[in-house]
């Protein structure tokens, strides 16, 4: 099971957003950062039938990682900057397997 985690974001310092679980035969994998939720507030998953996968995350910028043992992590420096205080921001990740097969992971809400 593709899952998703980081370290607490801290203005000034890099975030970590840290993949795990992905299988060996993943081809390669990437992690979405979206500024909202497909369908609002009520962050229903957007389905996506051609690949059996659950979208939560609105596709604003995608980082390719390439899994080793499984793993990969997306570091995200985030400016020390104030008028990003309580801004929020989505992440999710997925894979790529063998025959066009995509397997998403959790999404995470991130202020």
């Amino acid at each position: 099971m593709l899952n998703l985690d980081s370290n607490y974001p801290a203005l000034g310092e890099t975030l970590e957003l840290v993949t795990t679980g992905s299988s060996p035969c993943a081809t390669f994998g990437g992690t979405i950062l979206g500024f909202a939720l497909p369908w609002g507030a009520i962050g229903t998953p957007l389905c996506m039938p051609l690949c059996a996968c659950s979208l939560y995350v609105q596709p604003d910028v995608m980082t390719i990682g390439f899994p080793v043992a499984g793993t990969w992590t997306t570091p995200l420096a985030l400016p020390a900057n104030a008028a990003l205080c309580g801004a929020v921001f989505f992440a999710q990740s997925f894979t790529v397997e063998p025959v066009f097969t995509v397997i998403t992971s959790n999404f995470l809400t991130l202020t």
